[in-house]
């Protein structure tokens, strides 16, 4: 049976107060998976990756900010002693990454045809009829041979299915799931992990000219979006499965214009929601303080959007105001700073996590691959090293 949830009406001291206590245990979460995935160390490993794909490295940079940071004209002057040393990196990891990605979008997202199609599910029942001799009792109770009611079903099953993977297909290219499909084989490729959200509901507004007049239709459709593999946070239980996991976080960023449209939006609670930018953004690990002197730089930044998909108890969405009929239901949080400003049941009917990982070589325990930059990591490192004494080398001789 579905879960289904009851509003409640609350008194807004109430409301606030439960509202409170459930952001207040969704934030024990939220810190659970941001410790655990810093404790893996895999977001220095993407930055190191990310500089590999970009030709830079740690030595590189620095020398790099030393000479931006310099006034205009000034000489870089060295410690006593100190030689002038190359910074050239070679650029070995990227062409590597993009042809991997290639490959994949070449095998994967074809572009003139789809990789994909809709087949009938065959049946040896149907196959033996069609073969047989056999009457049988049709549609209109009457007596019809066997092999023309097999032929009959066989032929709209294939006009089923063909109409299906043209729903489908239509649906892929409004949503442009070819481009963040792309972006996710990228992800893959240079650190190793790549997210897609979706499908996910999502409401479009389409203009057509009927009897002498244009008319605006509103149609809700699946999309599907690259995310990030920086801003998922999943269950630290989940092992090399996001979906084992009882819970998943997403981070998103939002302006202070966005946050007072959302107060507009049905769904989204804004009473809470004037608290939040009564706050100004805040870190996860940071408690908003009313006596501490307002930050010039806090207000140019954007607010961070914590988006919770998972598992909640009964008694936790009691705290949001509502009665649910079992004690477990699937449902989306939405929260900013430590409020809860949206509450809803999770549109997927199994309650499955709207996410998929993809990885290009997975490891043992986790949910996060390695990327071909990892892979050649040790050879990108020689070959510039080689070059940078050879470099080296040379301007001494020349001096």
């Amino acid at each position: 049976m579905e879960p289904q949830i009851v509003t409640v009406m609350l008194s807004p001291g109430d409301r606030a107060q439960r509202l409170d206590a459930l952001g207040k245990a969704l934030a024990v979460k939220r810190k659970e998976a941001i410790e655990y995935k810093r404790s893996t160390g895999i977001e220095k490993e993407w930055d190191e990756d990310e500089d590999a794909y970009n030709g830079v490295d740690a030595w590189s940079k620095q020398q790099s900010d030393a000479f931006n940071s310099r006034p205009p004209g000034q000489e870089m002057v060295l410690p006593e002693g100190d030689e002038p040393r190359s910074t050239v990196v070679l650029a070995i990891t990227k062409p590597y990454v993009n042809a991997f990605a290639s490959k994949i979008i070449d095998m994967r997202l074809q572009i003139n045809d789809r990789a994909w199609a809709f087949n009938p599910t065959p049946k040896p029942e149907l196959e033996r009829m069609e073969k047989s001799r056999l009457m049988v009792i049709g549609p209109e109770s009457q007596p019809v041979p066997a092999a023309a009611m097999a032929k009959a079903i066989m032929a709209a099953a294939r006009i089923s299915a063909d109409l299906a993977q043209k729903q489908v297909d239509d649906w892929l290219v409004q949503s442009h799931w070819d481009t963040e499909a792309r972006q996710v084989v990228d992800d893959q490729a240079r650190i190793g992990t790549g997210v897609m959200k979706g499908p996910l509901p999502e409401k479009r507004v389409y203009t057509q000219y009927k009897n002498g007049e244009l008319i605006r239709i509103e149609k809700t459709e699946p999309q599907s979006k690259r995310i990030s593999a920086r801003n998922i946070f999943p269950d630290p239980a989940c092992g090399d499965d996001i979906h084992s996991g009882d819970y998943i976080w997403e981070r998103d960023y939002v302006t202070r214009k966005r946050l007072r449209d959302a107060k507009k939006i049905q769904g989204y609670l804004p009473d809470q929601i004037d608290a939040v930018l009564q706050e100004g953004p805040l870190f996860p690990d940071e408690e908003y303080d009313p006596a501490k002197p307002e930050d010039p730089k806090q207000k140019s930044r954007p607010f961070q959007v914590w988006h919770f998909t998972g598992y909640l108890e009964k008694e936790e969405m009691e705290a949001a105001g509502c009665v649910c009929e079992t004690d477990v239901v699937p449902a989306i949080v939405t929260m900013v700073n430590g409020h809860v400003i949206k509450v809803a049941l999770n549109p997927l009917d199994n309650g499955k996590f709207p996410y998929d990982v993809v990885v290009c070589s997975r490891r043992e325990g986790y949910w996060f691959g390695t990327g071909i930059g990892r892979d050649l990591r040790t050879a990108q490192r020689i070959a510039t090293g080689g070059t940078r004494s050879m470099m080296e080398n040379a301007g001494l001789s020349a001096k």
